[in-house]
């Protein structure tokens, strides 16, 4: 017991440290070795009582406590081998007739006690070594998952950082304007945004991995034929290149669209081309803007034109109709050249009306509706219309006088019309055929669906119909939208047929159109019918005026001076011409109570109508000016009254107007 108890106790204070910090399973280990000790001293000192020499049991006892204090030493193994080995020593040095069974048996047990003991011993001292290295690897293993964990949530927000800003240049590509595609080296299609789908006519999914070329198919515009771009340079040479100022893109669907753009290459960090990217812009809005633009200046140039060639005309209409009109009172009613005349003056009367529809034509001002017989509208406007036909193409109309009166404005039914045949002549000008036009009234129902978005009523409808080449459905869908035409690059604006369209939305009527290609086309329009027109006032003949007063007549030319001064002498009145402002400024100068009214031209050299009649009031202020002109440019009567103009006269003039004229501003208090 006291061997056991001094075994146990502690050396030095580090054992005591380690002692108080061992774990209770450690403590246990030592308890079994200290008892495996006791249990092999105890098997030897039995050896004491059993027939052996005094001097082998005590050598086995020594053995036996130098193994017990070897064990706390650090070396039980050193310990043990020593023991068996003396233990086996002693055998042989016995007498043979010494051995029993019994005392091997006995000193077998105590060496198996002490192997044992070492077995334990060097246990607790494998787990005392295994202790911090066990500590140390949970350490690394501790530091190599925060490692890992740091490692993996910096990756994922690198990913969601990515993800986050591939999701931004998705849509920041999504809502650009421009078509956007990118191709490889070998110009196979990688990428299409949105604009590029709508414009191309190719979804993305199919685009992607064809070539470039089956995308885009590129057309010349002067030419219409096939245009090669060598994009394949941008990837080769590492250039910029655009596309051209005339480029236009065919769709699979057969729209073209203008474009322009250019391609650049794509390049790495290490600045190699990786492929190329095309910006597309389309471009065919801009052009219409343009065209429309240009459209506006010809008519606006046209109207200018038009007010010149209109004065210069009217003052030969005018004297062809005044002089005309003048010899018809001279010659005998009904002979030969009563008739002659009557035809003369027919067609005078005829050019006036063509120089009044193109000065309506080109003047720009806002609509004005009035109660119009369409039937007459329609006549102008084919006889004009007929000129330009080709003799291949054969214009029939078929409509009764009259043909139902609209609340229309003049110009514009007649601008429809030139339009509609225009577009049909158009459409035969290669073959040739026949165009037919047609005025009736229809009366639509309330169930009716055809025409669409009438209401229930009477319309005046007008149909124009050609024997051409027609339209397919896809050009029907898109035949009245701005812009739009089937025509080469340089024959038309695609306005045409808007304008008409606006026309009749303007009025409350609809149009329709029907078309079969090969089959030929009918444009028909329906126009509100207005179930009254109020009859013009018939004014009664002027009564022929005798010895009223003096009239001081001014024009530039002297043969519509001569003429005004005549019909002013048969109207009874004494007429004073000249044909230059300052010269009747003069005349007026010197006897200002002479005349009674003064005509002068709007238009003058050296001085102006308006500025001559100023001149005049300013010498005698109650003076009444009549201001004629043979252009409808500046002539507003309410600004001229504004002025002091008491009438506005347009030329050419007839007897009858410039007698009521004069009744109207010599005695405006007669009706």
């Amino acid at each position: 017991m006291g061997l056991e108890g001094g075994a146990s106790a502690p050396t030095d204070g580090s054992c005591r440290l380690r002692r108080v910090t061992m774990p209770q399973h450690q403590t246990t280990c030592v308890s079994l070795r200290t008892l495996s000790v006791g249990c092999a001293l105890s098997v030897f000192l039995a050896d004491l009582i059993l027939p052996v020499g005094v001097t082998a049991s005590l050598a086995y006892i020594a053995v036996v406590l130098l193994v017990a204090r070897s064990s706390w030493r650090g070396s039980p193994a050193l310990a043990a081998l020593g023991c068996t080995g003396l233990t086996i020593l002693g055998w042989l040095c016995a007498l043979p007739n010494s051995f029993v069974w019994i005392d091997i048996t006995n000193r077998s047990l105590g060496l198996g006690a002490l192997w044992i003991a070492v077995y334990l011993a060097r246990h607790r001292q494998g787990k005392a070594a295994l202790a911090p290295w066990g500590t140390k690897q949970r350490a690394d293993v501790v530091q190599a998952h925060d490692s890992w964990q740091a490692e993996m949530v910096a990756r994922q927000r690198a990913e969601a950082n990515l993800q986050q800003q591939r999701n931004w240049l998705d849509v920041a590509l999504a809502s650009l304007g421009e078509a956007v595609i990118t191709t490889d080296t070998r110009l196979t299609v990688t990428f299409c945004n949105q604009a590029a789908e709508n414009l191309t006519g190719w979804q993305a999914v199919d685009a992607h991995g064809r070539p470039l070329t089956a995308i885009l198919h590129l057309l010349d515009e002067p030419t219409r034929q096939p245009l090669t771009v060598p994009l394949d340079q941008v990837v080769q040479q590492g250039i910029v290149m655009g596309l051209g100022e005339q480029t236009l893109l065919m769709r699979p669907d057969g729209y073209v669209r203008a474009i322009a753009g250019c391609a650049t290459p794509i390049r790495d960090t290490q600045g190699l081309v990786q492929g190329l990217v095309l910006v597309v812009r389309d471009i065919t809005a801009p052009r219409g803007i343009e065209a429309q633009l240009r459209q506006s200046q010809k008519l606006a140039a046209i109207g200018t034109l038009a007010g010149g060639i209109a004065h210069e005309f009217n003052n030969v209409l005018a004297s062809i109709i005044g002089f005309t009109e003048l010899t018809v009172d001279d010659v005998p009613p009904e002979s030969r050249a009563w008739h002659n005349l009557q035809k003369v003056l027919q067609a005078g009367l005829r050019a006036k009306q063509i120089v009044q529809q193109l000065l309506a034509f080109s003047r720009q001002s806002p609509p004005v509706r009035e109660p119009v017989q369409l039937d007459q509208i329609i006549r102008e406007a084919l006889t004009l219309l007929r000129a330009s036909l080709p003799s291949t193409i054969t214009l029939q109309y078929y409509g009764k006088p009259g043909g139902g009166p609209v609340l229309a404005d003049p110009a514009q039914m007649h601008q429809v019309v030139m339009h509609l045949g225009a577009n049909a002549a158009d459409a035969m000008r290669q073959t040739g055929g026949r165009l037919e036009v047609s005025l009736d009234i229809v009366h639509v129902p309330a169930e009716a669906a055809d025409p669409p978005y009438l209401s229930p009523g009477a319309y005046v409808r007008l149909r124009v119909r050609d024997t051409g080449c027609g339209m397919s459905p896809e050009v029907q869908e898109r035949i009245f939208e701005p812009f739009f035409t089937t025509k080469d690059v340089g024959e038309g604006t695609g306005l045409g047929l808007a304008t008409v369209h606006g026309i009749v939305s303007g009025h409350g009527g609809t149009i329709t159109v029907s078309s079969r290609c090969g089959r030929g086309t009918t444009f028909t329009v329906y126009l509100p019918r207005r179930e009254r027109v109020p009859a013009p006032a018939t004014l009664a003949p002027a009564p022929l005026l005798q010895e009223q007063g003096c009239a001081l007549m001014i024009d530039d030319e002297a043969m519509l001076v001569q003429l005004g001064c005549t019909q002013l002498k048969r109207l009874g009145y004494e007429a004073v011409g000249c044909t230059d402002s300052r010269v009747a400024l003069d005349t007026f100068r010197e006897a200002p109570t002479r005349f009674d009214f003064v005509i002068t031209d709007a238009t003058m050299p050296g001085m102006t109508g308006m500025t001559l009649a100023r001149e005049l009031q300013r010498l005698r202020p109650d003076l009444p000016v009549i201001l004629c002109s043979g252009s409808h440019e500046g002539l507003d009567p309410e600004r001229a009254a504004v002025q002091g103009i008491a009438a506005v006269l347009l030329k050419p003039w007839t007897p009858q107007e410039l007698a009521r004229t004069i009744q109207r501003i010599c005695q405006p208090s007669q009706p």
